[in-house]
């Protein structure tokens, strides 16, 4: 029973495919100099935002493995930005074969799903020159500029690019609110007075924490969100913390 039981946990582990194999295999290819490789740094593009750090290691300018932060001493109030589950898988997207990975331009009729690849120059000139004509036959206002437009946050440095470069030309169709906080920012100013609130560590000061449809664990849990600075301001202040929220979620 006993080598049985031993043959069974054998066959069961090796059905793990999905990360550790993976990453046990690539620490060994990397161990025994098989592979010539490189990593770069790069940030998680989830629309948590919280933005967390990427070290891809790449071979054959195709991501085969993904690390988190690995820098410093990882101390507290210095410590590293590791992503969570979301960020450690995203080479999933980025070699996932459906991704669009070139600029494609229709040719055939809208609907009927008929592209052919071309040329980032060409792409360019395309989007430079009807921007152009858009501009000058309809304004500045026939431009709107979507929340969530393409993968800004995926710049480390700045996420307003879309929006810089339309100021840059004049000004943009701006919006109000956004799909995450648009029913938020309309109710919290009858609720609560305003939807302005303290930062997160401020918890170590007060007694009552309120969540409205807050779920931080969930959905800011990774090094770069604020899950980690909660509970630490809450063990200081032992703070009772009610949230409010049809599920009985994470942070509750």
């Amino acid at each position: 029973m006993k080598t049985s039981a031993i043959g069974s946990l054998a066959l069961a582990s090796s059905a793990f495919t999905l990360p550790f194999s993976r990453i046990a295999h690539a620490a060994a290819d990397l161990a025994s100099g098989n592979v010539a490789e490189k990593a770069v740094w790069s940030s998680c593009t989830v629309n948590c935002g919280s933005r967390c750090l990427l070290r891809l290691h790449v071979k054959d300018d195709t991501v085969y493995w993904v690390e988190s932060d690995t820098t410093g001493n990882d101390e507290y109030g210095n410590h590293q930005v590791r992503a969570c589950l979301r960020g450690r898988s995203i080479r999933r997207r980025m070699n996932h074969p459906d991704r669009l990975k070139y600029p494609m331009k229709r040719v055939g009729k809208r609907g009927e799903g008929k592209f052919e690849r071309i040329s980032w120059d060409e792409a360019l000139d395309t989007i430079g020159d009807n921007l152009k004509r858009i501009l000058k036959d309809y304004g500045n206002e026939a431009v709107h500029v979507l929340y969530g437009t393409g993968v800004d946050g995926g710049n480390i440095t700045n996420s307003n690019v879309p929006y810089r470069l339309m100021n840059a030309c004049g000004g943009y169709l701006s919006r109000y609110g956004s799909y995450s906080t648009a029913q938020i920012s309309a109710a919290m100013s009858y609720m609560f007075g305003g939807n302005d609130g303290n930062s997160p560590d401020d918890i170590a000061n007060t007694k009552l924490v309120v969540m409205f449809g807050n779920n931080p664990a969930e959905t800011r849990m990774s090094g770069g969100g604020v899950t980690y600075y909660v509970e630490q301001a809450r063990e200081r202040s032992n703070a009772r913390m009610i949230v409010i929220d049809p599920r009985y979620n994470d942070t509750a």
